[in-house]
This record gives structure tokens, sequence and C-alpha cells, in this order.
């Protein structure tokens, strides 16, 4: 049988397809690094102080393999003149400056168009070229504090904080290379180019909202699980037992004249309590099965069940927390603290790899927390080829045989400028 993704190892679908990159730092850089991949000839135009991002050696490497540098100073007429040149022979130019900058440089859509009408040009910035943020610099903190990102991943003080790995960045890269070849099939089907208004904000606040409206305490909240549970505990009065609770106490409860009472109370108490807005920071984390834990060799196992029954009774049973099983999601958010308790003491009995060969078996949702360092000798992204002898690749269905170096600065500049007399 024929490995699907094998398959398409050495195949450049965008061979031929010619780029003038005049981004920097990493989100432009990290774009372009995927289209060379998928086999598009990238020409880095850099000035002769080169990209800020060289400062960081092994950033710079990763992110500009597979490219050609050409040193240019575009702020005379000389350099631009020899850029508006070249441009008539590419597909795509993108640039990453504040907006505005490119104009000042005579290389934005519209003055380079003139000479290549079917170009297809993508300006990546902060906050994008219009609206009230345009002119504002920035960086990935700001973006994430702009979307709500920030805010949800505040501590537990409600102090605000930033991911470690900067997303706005690299979904902003996604994005525009979603979008460049968008334009590159609209191009194919009219013989137009096109211009696109790409921003690090936009991804990142439908991300955010995504999440935020879809597990939000409005829609999941310990007010509206207690009333699930008192809905539950009236309904089985007659019965004497379900789930290994004792109904019977139950009954004395809700039979009680002060019953009433104590359940307005705690709905209000719910109400004013922080659990609601503990639930509201923690997203899916109120859950006590998904979460990280620590094992007994004092390693770390992600436990990753959402709302599957199935793997909630699986995993009671390999835990012997049977009493556990048959109880219903809103008990479990109420009972989160004990139910987390429970589940950490017994993961504590055993080593990490002991749980992992044991969880195989019933096919629970489990992984070994891992550094960066050690995912690049895992088995698996090794087998897909994520990584190849130590060195990561792009993570796209296509990818080439090998990858030149990182360029130089102005490495090519001499070949790329003699192209252009003949």
């Amino acid at each position: 049988m024929i490995n699907p993704k094998n398959s398409l190892e050495g195949i450049q679908p965008l061979q031929g397809l010619k780029i003038l990159d005049f981004t920097r730092h990493l989100p432009g850089p990290y774009a372009t690094f995927l289209l060379a991949s998928l086999g598009a000839e990238v020409i880095k135009v850099e000035m002769p102080n080169g990209d800020p991002a060289r400062k960081f050696p092994s950033l710079f490497h990763l992110i500009n393999r597979g490219k050609k540098s050409i040193m240019i100073d575009y702020r005379n007429q000389k350099g631009q003149e020899i850029l508006k040149t070249l441009c008539k022979e590419v597909d795509f130019v993108i640039e990453g400056f504040k907006p505005g900058v490119m104009k000042n440089f005579h290389l934005n859509f519209e003055e380079l168009r003139k000479f290549n009408p079917s170009l297809i040009y993508c300006s990546l910035s902060g906050y994008g070229q219009t609206g009230a943020y345009q002119d504002f610099p920035g960086h990935d903190l700001n973006y994430q504090a702009l979307t709500g990102m920030a805010h949800m991943q505040r501590l537990a003080n409600g102090e605000p904080r930033g991911t470690i790995v900067p997303v706005a960045d690299l979904t902003g890269a996604m994005n525009a290379v979603s979008s460049l070849l968008a334009a590159l099939y609209y191009r194919e089907k009219t013989g137009k180019g096109t211009y696109l208004d790409i921003n690090l904000t936009d991804l990142l606040f439908s991300w955010t909202s995504v999440w935020y409206e879809s597990i939000a305490p409005e829609t999941i909240s310990v007010n509206s699980s207690w009333k699930r549970v008192k809905k539950f505990i009236l309904n089985q009065k007659k019965a004497q037992t379900t789930s290994d609770i004792k109904i019977s106490s139950l009954k004395q409860v809700v039979d009680h004249p002060w019953a009433t009472k104590i359940f307005h109370t705690l709905d209000q108490w719910f109400e004013q309590s922080s659990i609601k807005e503990r639930i509201e920071r923690k997203r899916l984390y109120f859950l006590p099965y998904y979460s990280i834990y620590k094992t007994k060799d004092d390693q770390y196992l992600s436990l990753g069940i959402v709302d599957e029954e199935k793997f909630w009774k699986k995993l009671c049973d390999q835990l012997q927390l049977q009493r556990w099983s048959n109880v219903g999601l809103p008990t479990r958010i109420l009972f989160f603290p004990w139910i987390r308790t429970l589940i950490q003491n017994r993961l504590r009995k055993k080593t990490a790899m002991e749980w992992i060969n044991e969880f195989e078996l019933t096919e629970i949702p489990i992984m070994l927390v891992k550094s960066p360092r050690d995912a690049l000798t895992d088995e698996h992204l090794i087998q897909r080829s994520v990584v190849k002898n130590g060195t990561l690749h792009a993570p796209l269905a296509f990818f080439p045989k090998e990858f030149s170096p990182a360029p130089t600065l102005g490495e090519h500049t001499d070949v790329i400028l003699q192209s252009l007399e003949h």
C-alpha cells in the first residue's frame, strides 16, 4: 500500500512560482519559508544592514532555508529601479512594513502593478492597512492583548499574560499563505492580479472569539450544573440507589422543610462566588480529566478527555474509580477538586510509561509531556517526516527532499542582477 504522505515527498506544487520577499523578523519570513517548502523560488530582499532576525542565527536559519538573498538599498532611486525590473518576473510580492512605508519607497502595489499587471501583492502588518490602529507599532504580545488572548490566558489572580509561542505572528503567517494561494487560484481563472491586506490580529481574534463564545460560563456554568443536579435529585426521590449514591439520604434533604431555602442559598452562592469566573478562565480545564498529571517517576502525562462518555467510563475502570463512572457531567464539574485529586493520587502510583502502556490498550487519549528538544527525537514525528535527521521541516503535505541553508546577506545579489541583463 502506498503511504499517502511519502508519495508526496519531492513533489513541489509551486515550482516555477517566483516571490519577491521584503519581510523581516518572524511572520513574513515564516510565510515565505512555507511557500519555499512548496517549491516556490523566494528572493529575500535585504537592506545593507540585513534582516534584524540575523541577530538570532538559529531562528534565522530555520525560517529562511531554501531562499535566495539579494542586497539592495531601495531607499534610493537606483535600488528601486532594479527592484521594479525584477518585479516583472515575479508572481508574488510580500512586504511586512507599517502602512505607507512601501509607498514611500515607490514599491507599493499601485506602482509595481504598472510593471506586472498580474502581480499578487501581499502586505502583512500588525493591525492592517486601515482602522484606528493601522499606524500603531506592535509585536505579538500587543496583538494578544487586543484580541482577548492575553485575557483568556490570565492567571488565577486575574493577571493577564501572553502565550510563550508567538501565536499572532505564526497564525498571521498561515493566514497570508492561505490567502496568497487563494489569490493564485483566482488569477489562474481570471488572469488578474490582486492586493491582499493581511494582519496579525484578524485570525487570532477569530480563534479567541470562537473559543470564548463556544465554551462560555453562560453555557457551561456551575450554577446551571447545580440546578441540573438538583432536578436529578428531585426526580429520583422514589429510587433507592443510583450510581452508588444513596438516594435515601438525598431524599431526606429534598423533603426537608428548609430544602427550598437551602437550594436558593446555594444558587446565590454559586452565582456570587469566584467559581463562575474560574470556569470562564479555565475553559476546558475545568474538566478534571482534561488536565496534566504527575506520575511516580516525576514525569507528566496529559489526559485529554472532553465530552466522550466512553473515555470517562474507561478512565474510571482503569483507575478503579467505578463509583464515579455513571455520575453525569454537571456533578463532575461540581466535584472538580475531589475528582482531580482522586485521579492524581491514582496516577502517582505508577511511572509514566507504565500508564502509557496500560492506557494504550484502552484507547484513552493520553500523551507524555515532552520538551521541544525531546520532540525532535520522537519516533512518530520522525516517521511523519516533520523531523528529518534532527532538522525541522515545514508542516505541509508537500515537502522537498533537501533544503538549502539560509542564505548569507546578499549571497545571490550578483547572480540575480546578471539575470536581469539578459
